[in-house]
């Protein structure tokens, strides 16, 4: 279990997070919802240990996660940036092997069950025929595919997401969402998103923040009303019935000249 208590953080003097508590149960999956600069990534980095000037506490499995090395840290969390720049010239199976570290005791390398476990990962991401090309041939997208399927080969308890899907196209968007919300029968997920859409039909349970405090944490079928996304984005929504589900989902607004 993920556990966060009255964590609170500054920067430079500016208030970022305010008093957040918020508990993470094994094998579940919340999405993190909310406007640009109210604290969403912010808490990401809190929990694996970027930021690290907060007060509070967090604790994993009932330990105080400070008290924890980073690679006792990276066998139970596992995190995949906004955008991660590259610059050595590795291979997509470089970087598989390398996600795996915190299992590879005594440098050994990956067995013939690790291997094959890798091997189905990337081909569950359209990946396999990309394992040996270098990370710096191939486009944005393609690298942030092999960065998602790298985390979830490190085999953490916890996968952390910070808006993963954000330069993807409609169809692979689509792909990987319905892997990251399958995930939680392995692992606990935590996704940080826009897509209030796909957030809101594909999550159980969704968290917002607004101006770094808790605004809203609660099922998603609650969550999908004027009432609070109004309040949360200060803008006015439509919503619409979904034609499939019976649940709720916004449309665009039209801009007539």
């Amino acid at each position: 279990m993920l556990k966060i208590k009255n964590l609170s953080l500054s920067i430079d003097k500016k208030e970022i997070l305010k008093d957040i508590s918020l508990e993470f149960l094994p094998n579940s999956q919340t999405t993190i919802l909310g406007p640009n600069g109210s604290g969403k990534s912010s808490l990401i980095k809190c929990i694996i240990g970027i930021n690290d000037m907060w007060s509070g506490s967090i604790e994993l499995n009932g330990v105080d996660i400070r008290e924890l090395t980073y690679l006792e840290r990276a066998k139970i969390i596992s995190y995949v940036p906004q955008f991660l720049e590259v610059h050595a010239d590795y291979s997509v199976w470089d970087f598989m092997e390398m996600s795996y570290y915190p299992h590879l005791e005594d440098m050994r390398t990956l067995n013939n069950f690790e291997i094959e476990k890798a091997d189905s990962i990337l081909n569950d991401f359209n990946l396999l025929d990309f394992k040996h090309r270098s990370l710096l041939s191939l486009s944005g997208g393609e690298r942030q595919r092999v960065f998602i399927a790298a985390s979830i080969f490190q085999s953490p308890k916890i996968l952390l997401l910070d808006e993963p899907t954000s330069f993807l196209d409609p169809k692979i968007q689509d792909e990987i969402n319905k892997i990251i919300f399958s995930l939680e029968k392995r692992m606990s997920v935590v996704l940080v998103s826009h897509d209030i859409n796909s957030s809101i039909l594909n999550s159980k349970r969704i968290i917002a923040l607004k101006k770094g405090e808790r605004f809203y944490d609660g099922s998603a079928v609650e969550f999908i009303s004027k009432k609070y996304l109004d309040e949360l984005f200060e803008k006015s929504f439509t919503l619409v019935n979904h034609p499939e589900e019976k649940m709720k989902m916004i449309v665009p607004e039209i801009y007539k000249s």
